[in-house]
């Protein structure tokens, strides 16, 4: 989901695991996987594969993380 209704929970959105994914970039450069495990982790509803994958290409297309030759996810700024 990408906005918030009325009927949607706001940490179910690609905004909210976004900004969950760019707090946990800052600490260190993660691959995927790994990436998914903390983020998992640190949620406390249990957001899908698809929502957690559409905050990276969000991430991604406004260019605040970058891929790694070694596959590591890098939070640019």
């Amino acid at each position: 989901m990408l906005i918030i209704d009325k009927d949607s929970k706001p940490k179910d959105t690609v905004l909210y695991a976004s900004a969950s994914l760019a707090r946990l970039l800052k600490a260190s450069p993660l691959a995927v996987p790994e990436l998914y495990v903390k983020y998992q982790q640190l949620q406390i509803s249990n957001a899908s594969y698809d929502t957690f994958l559409a905050a990276l290409n969000f991430l991604y297309l406004l260019d605040l993380i970058k891929i790694g030759e070694d596959g590591r996810i890098y939070e640019i700024k």
